[in-house]
């Protein structure tokens, strides 16, 4: 079967947020992917309305348990998904090197197993960054059935010369597990297009699988017509303020990145 899948940094920001807005649930009720993956979640004193209402919309779900930082939520479709197991045993703190990561198991209608995964990697130092990653790959390719990961990886641009932390050391550490990596054209922060042309574009929330054929969609930044006064510069998330010298964002609980999807299938399904 052929699932729709998205990721979403909704940028809550460790409770910098003021609970989630109402915008975005109409946004990921509207979008009516199969499979969800949310990152830099936030257990709000109002996550329980966020849960009922994608709950009413035929979803359930899955949370980390880090308790006052980022989180990351997983939510499928009950009518497409069935639940076996959920691994939030990784716990972010300040004083450890984990990454926010959630390991789901589902099964879809025709019996396949898939491992779901959501991962940010924090903004911790370089190396730090890719010890992160490594802890991921690490316990996901432990599954014995096909994997389907949706990330933040805080990559930096496509040609940084950072060399301890860049897309070529994601794509090799990922390797390692038997796992790819699947990043659309264009950025996924910051502004829509970068005026410096593709080395200073910042690509850095992927779909990464293993045994899964993928359909990779483009970054969706369409939702911030659903608040033109939360994104008064368009589809770009940041300006320069020339006046002040200065670069400005969106506010903390609004989101900040585009969009991740597509469409994926199993190598089991091609095989039919």
């Amino acid at each position: 079967m052929k699932s729709k899948v998205i990721g979403w940094n909704i940028n809550q920001r460790s409770g910098m947020g003021k609970g989630i807005p109402q915008f975005v649930i109409d946004e990921l009720i509207d979008q009516n992917a199969d499979i969800i993956v949310l990152t830099e979640l936030f257990q709000h004193s109002t996550i329980g309305y966020f849960w009922a209402e994608m709950e009413r919309a035929g979803y359930q779900h899955a949370v980390t348990q880090n308790n006052g930082t980022n989180e990351v939520g997983i939510l499928w479709k009950k009518d497409v998904y069935t639940f076996h197991a959920v691994d939030d045993s990784v716990v972010t703190t300040m004083e450890n090197n984990h990454p926010n990561f959630l390991l789901v198991d589902l099964e879809d209608q025709d019996g396949q197993l898939l491992t779901v995964a959501g991962f940010r990697i924090r903004m911790v130092d370089y190396s730090q960054r890719a010890e992160e990653l490594e802890f991921v790959v690490n316990k996901a390719k432990e599954k014995k059935h096909p994997v389907l990961m949706i990330a933040d990886c805080n990559n930096l641009r496509r040609e940084t010369t950072e060399a301890s932390w860049n897309l070529q050391v994601v794509d090799h550490i990922l390797s390692q597990g038997g796992f790819e990596r699947h990043t659309p054209c264009g950025q996924s922060i910051f502004e829509e297009h970068a005026d410096r042309g593709y080395a200073y574009e910042f690509a850095e929330d992927h779909l990464i699988t293993r045994d899964i054929v993928v359909e990779l969609g483009d970054y969706d930044r369409e939702f911030v017509r659903r608040d033109r006064i939360a994104y008064p510069w368009g589809k770009d998330f940041q300006t320069h303020d020339k006046e002040h010298r200065r670069r400005v964002s969106v506010e903390p609980g609004f989101p900040d990145h585009a969009i991740v999807k597509g469409y994926l299938s199993t190598e089991k399904d091609q095989k039919k």
